[in-house]
């Protein structure tokens, strides 16, 4: 079922209901009457197809006009849409369930012709819309209603927050176009981005390729890493606002999250935990204290389900699943997918620690190590095609790099648990050493001359021994043989 209210004319605030079809003109029989002279006695027609709602104009006179555009054809009406016939002016309505959809684009609609309505999300209502004035689409976010009237502080903490993340430029970010509020509501439009949510792809997909998932994951890690560096956390990492445009990968909603996170932390209004909770971090799911290691932790969440189309923990009771990311132990990557290397699932398992320090200290370290796994796999698929006759060689180095890059990361994780002022802790030292390319194969090279010069050593006083010597092995044969 559908409404039509009067919003500017005659009888403002007047209600008509739409039951699959109506006509609107100045015949007083007509289902929506118009008292207006001008108009025909059967103006305007609106019938319902494949439960979506149109509007046709049927006297071609361009009086009609959805969202402040004069229509020629028929033309898909929304929810919250603002339809002129004449010189009166109506707002639609549908109903779900006996319950009226929002509205708040009403206020909106100046500025904007909402053009799909996407989704709904405690964070918001998402549409598709085209501003106006610039003639571009966008992606407009309205947050919940009520903020602003419940909480005088929220409109100033919105714009405050929201003013830090207009900084935000990256290639791998949506940008922020446009933000405000109307009435009791706060909104904000980032750009439009014509692609596929990464949620969408795994559930047609399952789990992806090697290389794709981790160009996916470091992609990921880059907008995270300019926003991290800029002061801003995203907190509501998930599949759903990952967005694959082509080659492009850009991560969406950085903003609503981060507003209602502050919001909560000063206790200006409870919205509970801030993200889904089956890609919330520890810290997150306590409601401790929250940093970018927050995001990582996500993120590997992301990687995890990415390979083995499944989620680290997963489970209808919201206490369980909070109880699981908390003190759980995913199971290993390489059950799911036993053929995963062994540095992948390294990678992931240390985004996924419960401790954020026992996790990548920073976006950078993660992008480092993934970008170390792709060159990997691509020497190694190279190989396969033009070199399968030293494969065997390759796949050795490759799992002897492994194995040092796993000892070489023990070793600093090690390291950093039992040190107190890594400024002057001359362990630490070391250990940003051996991050230097020319120490590092310094050293290596160092300790394989040792082992030579030791080999040599030992050659020579095996020599001395009498009887190992050869002369004395064959002065002590039997006469004739």
């Amino acid at each position: 079922m559908a409404f039509l209210i009067i919003e500017k004319g005659k009888d403002v605030g007047k209600k008509y209901k739409v039951e699959g079809e109506a006509v609107l003109g100045s015949d007083a029989g007509v289902q929506v009457p118009i008292p207006d002279s001008r108009l025909a006695p059967k103006h305007a027609r609106i019938f319902r197809r494949q439960n979506i709602y149109y509007i046709l104009d049927l006297t071609r006179s361009n009086s009609v006009a959805v969202n402040g555009r004069v229509i020629n054809a028929e033309k898909k009406i929304l929810p919250g849409d603002k339809i002129r016939v004449g010189l009166t002016w109506f707002s639609w309505q549908e109903t779900a369930g006996g319950k009226e959809k929002s509205t708040a684009v009403l206020d909106l609609l100046d500025e904007y012709e909402i053009e799909e309505e996407v989704g709904r999300a405690g964070v918001g209502d998402l549409y598709t819309a085209r501003e106006i004035a610039l003639d571009r689409r966008v992606s407009l976010r309205i947050l919940p209603p009520g903020l602003i009237g419940e909480n005088p502080g929220v409109e100033r903490r919105f714009r405050e927050e929201v003013q830090s993340i207009v900084g935000l430029c990256h290639e791998n970010i949506a940008k922020l176009l446009d933000f405000g509020a109307r009435q009791t509501y706060l909104y904000f439009t980032t750009e439009f981005l014509e692609g596929t949510p990464l949620e969408t792809l795994m559930n047609t997909e399952g789990s992806l390729p090697f290389d794709r998932a981790l160009l996916i994951s470091r992609d990921i890690a880059r907008g995270l890493d300019h926003a991290h560096r800029r002061g801003v956390i995203h907190q509501d990492l998930n599949p759903k606002n990952i967005v694959i445009a082509g080659d492009r990968v850009a991560i969406t909603d950085f903003g609503p999250t981060k507003v209602i996170a502050e919001i909560t932390s000063d206790g200006l209004t409870s919205m509970g935990i801030v993200g889904r909770l089956e890609y919330a971090s520890p810290e997150q799911c306590q409601g401790g204290q929250v940093d970018h290691r927050s995001d990582i932790y996500s993120l590997g969440v992301i990687t995890y389900q990415m390979l083995t189309a499944k989620l680290p923990f997963q489970s209808e009771n919201p206490t369980e699943l909070i109880e699981a990311q908390v003190s759980g132990i995913p199971n290993p990557v390489t059950r799911w997918r036993p053929d995963v290397p062994s540095e992948i699932e390294r990678i992931v398992l240390k985004a996924l620690s419960k401790e954020p320090e026992n996790r990548y200290s920073s976006c950078a370290d993660f992008i480092r190590d993934i970008e170390s796994c792709i060159r990997d796999l691509e020497l190694i698929k190279h190989a396969e095609s033009e070199h399968p006759d030293t494969l065997w060689a390759i796949k050795w180095l490759y799992k002897a790099n492994m194995a040092i890059s796993g000892l070489e990361d023990w070793i600093r994780t090690s390291t950093l648990i039992r040190i107190g002022d890594i400024e002057t802790d001359r362990n630490f030292k070391f250990v940003l050493l051996l991050n230097r390319f020319w120490f590092r194969w310094g050293v290596a090279f160092g300790l394989v001359g040792l082992f030579l010069a030791l080999v040599f050593a030992v050659s020579r006083v095996l020599a001395t021994i009498p009887w190992l010597q050869a002369d004395q092995w064959i002065g002590n044969l039997p006469a004739g043989k």
